[in-house]
């Protein structure tokens, strides 16, 4: 994980790497849905939020090109789910790729749970 700064704000990534170019199909993002966070669900008590502060609202996934630019292969915004599964609309061959979280909905930091890449 590392800190990117993009117009003078800071970005947080998770990188994923290989010693050799590998072909992608599709990548997998799994955020923290907090499963320590208590959930009332009865009509009368209401949590303070609708999504869960912990997922990640807006990130990117990123592959680095063979000439060393980071490309965007990926989007999401709004997002209110914990498995956001991309697939770009080309394979993409690359020897590493990125999330950037650009905004939760609501904690302080990022939280990554997993990120899996496939054929």
């Amino acid at each position: 994980m590392g800190l990117r700064t993009t117009g003078g704000r800071p970005f947080p990534w998770l990188e994923l790497a290989w010693p050799e170019p590998v072909t992608l199909g599709r990548i997998e993002v799994i955020a923290d849905d907090d499963v320590n966070e208590d959930l009332i669900n009865l009509h009368h008590h209401r949590t303070p939020f609708d999504t869960l502060p912990t997922l990640l609202r807006d990130y990117r996934v990123e592959a680095l090109d063979t000439e060393g630019t980071w490309r965007v292969i990926a989007r999401a915004a709004q997002n209110r789910r914990r498995r956001e599964t991309h697939t770009p609309t080309e394979q993409v061959t690359t020897s590493a790729i990125r999330v950037v979280v650009e905004a939760t909905n609501g904690a302080a930091s990022a939280h990554i749970v997993a990120v899996r890449a496939y054929e």
